[in-house]
């Protein structure tokens, strides 16, 4: 007499071929990505970017009663040294600051670095009355007296880099110069070296759809094995996966080359 004793035992098997076709995809999908990886790195060879302060000076310094006025005047040196790798500079603002205080604020009009270029730029500041506590404007006055003042240049900017005609999403980039100023001298400052740094959030990595696809997934990965049955939705689920890991895998080569560039 016939009987149904092999209808439980397929479940748990079914099961066990899916996880087991799951974990080979993703093992296949992060052994692609490192390849990518390295086989960018040595393609593209990526350099850090080198800012400095060439030139400054400040004028018209006037404080009084915890109040500063005054004009600064920076030249910005910006040194992209990649063979393969261009760069926008989409939008850029600037302070000048002292002892952690903002004295001014700027802005800088955007533009394209090419390979291999160096791009100056001019950035201009005007403290008209700036209010002071009294422990930074006495601090301030005592370096005056001695014929140079240490500040604090802070540019932000909103960059995307460029490797052929692949551009990356955009990412922030933060540089802080600290040039020291003769107040009596203008415009003799020694070249001031930067430190720049990046960031970027991996969520743009992949596109609101593809997290859409993946947290689907997951809800119809428990239903899955709640019920312990395979229907044709969790199949589609599944494979909308498999494309959404692999359209964040493409899309994560591009932003390799911008993580790869180190500040």
């Amino acid at each position: 007499m016939p009987t149904s004793a092999s209808q439980p035992s397929q479940a748990p098997k079914s099961k066990s071929n899916l996880i087991r076709i799951i974990a080979i995809v993703l093992l296949a999908l992060i052994v692609l990505l490192g390849l990518v990886v390295l086989i960018t790195w040595l393609v593209v060879k990526p350099k850090r970017l080198v800012y400095t302060i060439e030139n400054g000076s400040i004028q018209n310094f006037n404080l009084t009663n915890d109040h500063l006025s005054a004009n600064f005047y920076f030249v910005v040196r910006s040194y992209n040294p990649n063979k393969r790798v261009s760069i926008y500079y989409d939008s850029i603002g600037a302070t000048v600051n002292y002892n952690d205080q903002t004295l001014a604020f700027s802005g800088v009009e955007p533009f394209y670095q090419r390979r291999r270029n160096v791009t100056r730029f001019d950035v201009k500041f005007t403290a008209p009355s700036t209010a002071l506590s009294s422990s930074v404007s006495k601090d301030l006055m005592l370096e005056k007296r001695s014929g140079k003042i240490q500040f604090d240049v802070w540019l932000k900017a909103r960059i995307r880099f460029k490797v052929g005609a692949l551009k990356s999403h955009h990412r922030t980039l933060r540089v802080s110069c600290s040039p020291v100023l003769e107040v009596s001298r203008p415009k003799n400052l020694k070249r001031t070296y930067c430190y720049a740094d990046i960031w970027s959030s991996l969520r743009h990595a992949c596109n609101f759809n593809d997290l859409i696809f993946l947290y689907c997934l997951r809800f119809n990965f428990y239903q899955f094995f709640a019920r312990q049955t395979v229907t044709s939705t969790v199949f589609f689920m599944y494979s909308w996966t498999i494309y959404a890991c692999s359209h964040c895998c493409v899309l994560l080569c591009v932003e390799v080359v911008s993580f790869l560039v180190r500040f």
